[in-house]
């Protein structure tokens, strides 16, 4: 199907970063916390970040209309991305990171955030367990495992982030790759750039009871800028169940 999609597509590239690059992934309750837009931007290998971003000040590069396609090393799956963004692979575990020029950006701090671009990555809820309900508050009743690990999600991303917060009436029910999936976004003012910060979050369940996210990032301002392209990219996502814990 991934194949065929090239084709169709204009047989774009399939890339593997080479390199170790820092690992990307949001840790499990009763490790460290889950990460934060700048532990995600410190995880993983981003373009040289702009320093001391003030309001209004950070310049990030818009999609390019030619894509490529990104495959996981072990072929859990793979992605299309704008042709001038770089993705940045962890060298543990199963994540990556797509951004474009300026979409990780230096704060006074001296830490790095990522204000734009995309992260996908492999997430166990609960500590790893799957059974049973877990009283995590979302969007979602908790019907089924997939609402129960979108909750935590939530749950954990909103924490790290506490600036984040639900954007009502924006959970979807979707299908990504033939599997049942959510989409909702979470928005806030950035503490980097003083500006909205928009952060779509998609979850496509696993047979085991696991999730494969995908947080897809923009400044308000870009995010119509970005939307034809964050569709694109998560219409384009292939998932090789079998490959997720080989």
């Amino acid at each position: 199907r991934v194949r065929q999609e090239a084709a169709r597509l204009g047989r774009p590239g399939v890339v593997r970063p080479a390199g170790d690059l820092p690992a990307v992934r949001l840790a499990l309750r009763g490790q460290p916390p889950a990460a934060s837009m700048k532990q995600i931007a410190q995880g993983g290998d981003a373009p040289a970040p702009d320093r001391g971003p003030v309001s209004g000040a950070v310049r990030i590069e818009q999609p390019s209309s030619r894509f490529r396609t990104f495959e996981q090393r072990n072929r859990f799956f793979t992605i299309q991305y704008p042709d001038n963004w770089r993705p940045s692979e962890a060298p543990n575990g199963l994540g990556v990171t797509i951004v474009p020029q300026g979409g990780a950006v230096q704060t006074r701090d001296g830490q790095s955030a990522i204000v734009a671009g995309v992260v996908v990555n492999h997430y166990v809820p609960f500590e790893g367990t799957t059974n049973g309900r877990t009283g995590a508050r979302g969007p979602f009743s908790g019907k089924t495992s997939l609402d129960d690990a979108t909750n935590d999600l939530v749950t954990q991303l909103t924490r790290s982030n506490p600036y984040l917060s639900l954007v009502r009436g924006s959970a979807k029910r979707q299908t990504i790759d033939g599997a049942r999936a959510i989409s909702l976004v979470l928005s806030g003012r950035s503490p980097v750039t003083g500006e909205e910060e928009r952060v779509t979050l998609f979850t496509r369940e696993l047979p085991d009871g696991h999730v494969l996210y995908s947080l897809f990032i923009a400044p308000g301002r870009d995010a119509g800028a970005f939307s034809a392209a964050y569709d694109r990219m998560i219409s384009t996502l292939r998932v090789n169940d079998e490959a997720a814990h080989r």
